[in-house]
């Protein structure tokens, strides 16, 4: 599988980790409210960041562009709580996988604080990682980041975990599922994001 466009969505996520510091809440209690109870409905997740206090941020805070992953129709909130910041984007957009382009919808909080969000994840879905991979963090002196990526489609008895090989494939058009999780040990750097292809 080419993995070029995942770090391409790492790279866009780097610039939203730089933004600043995160609140001191849960980082996966606010993706939960935020991105997995409203399915990723941009209006309702803007809507749970707006109830809470969330501000609306320039989309020049994240890239609008990046290596084989490009955002369009993006909105943006952080959470600018004692000074600290965590960030929710929502949009819409485009990857580049094995020779094809295909169709992403995205609901992601980045920022600091990301702490237990990986075992929270794993536990909220039931399942393992479709594949976990370690790489240098674009914080540079904050030491390497880890990378778990859940692969699944929602069915009426919950999520049901999907073969990595399914997503590097040719491939089908139905909607495939994607929660992507990076955490640090030696920093509070993070993200988890919700990303359906072909939505």
């Amino acid at each position: 599988m080419r993995r070029s466009w995942v770090r391409g969505l790492v790279a866009a996520a780097a610039l939203l980790l730089t933004a600043g510091a995160a609140s001191a809440g849960d980082m996966f209690s606010d993706f939960n409210s935020a991105c997995l109870k409203t399915a990723g409905d941009h209006k309702a997740a803007l809507a749970f960041a707006d109830a809470a206090g969330w501000t609306s941020a320039a989309q020049g805070t994240i890239p609008q562009t990046a290596p084989n992953f490009k955002l369009k129709d993006v909105a943006v909130r952080a959470n600018t709580d004692a000074g600290d910041k965590r960030t929710l984007v929502v949009g819409t957009g485009e990857t580049a996988m094995v020779g094809r382009t295909v169709p992403a919808d995205l609901c992601i909080i980045a920022g600091l604080g990301a702490g237990d969000v990986a075992v929270q994840v794993k536990a909220a879905l039931g399942m393992d990682a479709a594949m976990t991979m370690n790489m240098p963090n674009p914080g540079a002196s904050t030491g390497p980041m880890t990378m778990s990526m859940y692969i699944f489609r929602e069915t009426p008895n919950g999520p049901a975990a999907v073969p990595l090989a399914e997503l590097a494939g040719a491939g089908s058009s139905k909607p495939l599922m994607m929660i992507m999780v990076m955490s640090a040990d030696q920093s509070k750097f993070g993200m988890v994001g919700r990303i359906v292809l072909n939505p």
